[in-house]
Order: C-alpha cells, then sequence, then structure tokens
C-alpha cells in the first residue's frame, strides 16, 4: 500500500498565510482591547465626576441653608422654651410658629431637599466602590488580554516566517528551478526543429 505523498507546497502557503492573518487579527484585538480599557477608564471617570460635582453643591448648599437658619432665628421672633434641639423636621414642619412664617416653610423644605440630595450622594459613594472593583477586575482582564495579543503576535511572525520560508527553499525554488530547465529544453528543441525545416545547400 503506497502513501501518497501530502502537498507540502500547500501546507507551507498556509502556514505563511495563517500566520499572516494571525499577525493581522492581533492589531485588531488589541485596538479593540485598548478601546474596551477606555471605555471602562471613562465610564468609572465621569461616574466619579458626577458624585464629586453633586458632592460640592450640596456642601455649599448646606452652608447656604445654615446661613439661612442663623438669619432667621436672629431675625425673627423665637421663643427659647419653645425649641428642642432633639426634633426632627417633620416636628419642627408641625409647629404653629413654622406655619406662620413662609420663610421658615421654606427653609424646612430646603432642609428635607438636602437630606434626600445627600441620601442620593451616599448611593452614588457606595455604586462608585462597586464600580471602582468591576473596573479593576475588567482592567485586570483586559491587561491580560493585552499580553496575549503580543503572545499571538510573536507566534504568528515566527509561523508565518517558519512557512514562507520553508515554501520558498523547499518548494519554490524547485518549481522555478523545473520550470528554467522545461523552458531550456524547450527552446532547445525549437532550435533543433528550426534546424531540420532550414534547406540543405
Amino acid at each position: 500500500m503506497t502513501i501518497p505523498n501530502l502537498p507540502t507546497d500547500t501546507l507551507y502557503k498556509f502556514m505563511a498565510i495563517f500566520g499572516l492573518i494571525l499577525y493581522g487579527f492581533s492589531y485588531y484585538l488589541e485596538f479593540n482591547t485598548n478601546q474596551s480599557l477606555d471605555s471602562t477608564d471613562e465610564k468609572v471617570f465621569r461616574h466619579f465626576l458626577l458624585r464629586n460635582q453633586l458632592g460640592n453643591q450640596w456642601r455649599d448648599q448646606v452652608k447656604i441653608n445654615r446661613m439661612s437658619w442663623i438669619e432667621y432665628l436672629i431675625d425673627d421672633v423665637w421663643k427659647p422654651e419653645g425649641f428642642n434641639r432633639g426634633m426632627n423636621l417633620d416636628s419642627l414642619r408641625s409647629l404653629d410658629k413654622w406655619q406662620l412664617s413662609n420663610q421658615g416653610d421654606e427653609l424646612v423644605n430646603a432642609s428635607m431637599n438636602l437630606d434626600s440630595l445627600g441620601n442620593v450622594i451616599e448611593e452614588l459613594y457606595g455604586e462608585g466602590e462597586i464600580l471602582y472593583k468591576q473596573q479593576t477586575k475588567e482592567r485586570t482582564r483586559l491587561v491580560e488580554l493585552l499580553q496575549l495579543t503580543n503572545d499571538l503576535r510573536f507566534y504568528a511572525k515566527i509561523l508565518m516566517g517558519f512557512g514562507f520560508l520553508l515554501w520558498y527553499f523547499l518548494s519554490q525554488r524547485i518549481i522555478d528551478a523545473e520550470r528554467r530547465v522545461s523552458l531550456q529544453l524547450l527552446r532547445e528543441k525549437l532550435n533543433n526543429t528550426k534546424n531540420l525545416d532550414e534547406p540543405i545547400d
């Protein structure tokens, strides 16, 4: 039983072309990975920027609100016996003196809005911690993927170079030599035919 010869010429070409494709794919993979890294960093940056902006606004509004409370307590009639430091905003709102003053009612509403904004900022801080942990894991994965693209590019170069060298030295040079010999034989045959066709003097 005879084993057929493998088409080594096609095999070498396949190795070279496959290495070239892998080499190009490594750059595509690197580009997408860098895009993902930028997107992940931008998402975290936007979240922290929003949180810091809201935090700064909240601190400024708290200062303004405290000053407004101080001015209101100084300017309006305030009976010390009716004041209880343990009161919350809802109990203050229900006092008769707050119902007699629109400014006091507005200050209570502003304080309640500040409390709501403070809760939103606290939630943003919690979401930011979760987002930061997720970003750390994702960044680690993407950095490993970048390393993989470098390894892939290295092996693609080896495969491509090895395939081209094998194809040229073990296949293409032989094919070129055979063609030159065939061409030379054909020329000699044509010359002999031409000499035979010439009339003898």
